[in-house]
């Protein structure tokens, strides 16, 4: 008798422990894929939430972004703060323009 054969026979005669396994297969699944679609969104959210925090322009060193994390730590936050002061000297000089001209535009 083949292995499939009685794998067959044992599972037409246990039919309610053979039921009990299957669902038991499908919850694990069910979990499992629940598990990864939450794991997922988390990172999406993490994703958006950094851009609406961080933004999206960042102006670094190109030595501390190529390659693998650990050379990226080893620059630590130094090739950031050039950038970030820029951004912040950008905004100081954009910002006070766009509320003059939300101003004028309201006035209209």
């Amino acid at each position: 008798m083949s292995t499939f054969a009685l794998a067959w026979r044992n599972l037409v005669r246990q039919k309610r422990r053979t039921i009990l396994m299957g669902a038991v297969v499908a919850f694990g699944f069910a979990a499992v894929a629940l598990a990864g679609g939450f794991i997922a969104q988390s990172f999406a959210g993490l994703k958006e939430g950094t851009i609406r925090t961080v933004g999206q322009l960042q102006i670094v060193d190109k030595r501390a972004v190529k390659g693998t994390e650990e050379k990226t730590l080893e620059f630590g936050l130094y090739p950031f703060v050039p950038g970030d002061i820029f951004k912040l000297y950008l905004a100081a000089a954009v910002l006070p323009a766009a509320w003059r001209l939300v101003e004028h535009m309201s006035d209209r």
